[in-house]
C-alpha cells in the first residue's frame, strides 16, 4: 500500500481550572484513499499512548 503524501497534525492546548491544561491532537493523512484512511485511523491508539507516555514523563520531570 502506497503511503498517503503527508498528515495534517493540529494540537489544541486549553487551558483549564486548578492550572491544568487540556491537549488535544487531531491528525488526519493528506491525499490518502480508503485504505490509507483505515490504516492510518488503525494505528491512532499507539499513537496516542507514545504521547500520553511522553507527558507522564514530563509531569514526572516537572514534580522532580
Amino acid at each position: 500500500m502506497k503511503k498517503p503524501d503527508g498528515a495534517v497534525s493540529v494540537s489544541e492546548l486549553v487551558e483549564g481550572r486548578s492550572a491544568r491544561t487540556r491537549v488535544t491532537f487531531t491528525w488526519s493523512p493528506i491525499n490518502a484513499e480508503a485504505d490509507q484512511h483505515a490504516s492510518f485511523a488503525s494505528n491512532i491508539p499507539s499513537i496516542l499512548g507514545g504521547w500520553s507516555n511522553s507527558f507522564d514523563h514530563l509531569a514526572a520531570l516537572i514534580r522532580g
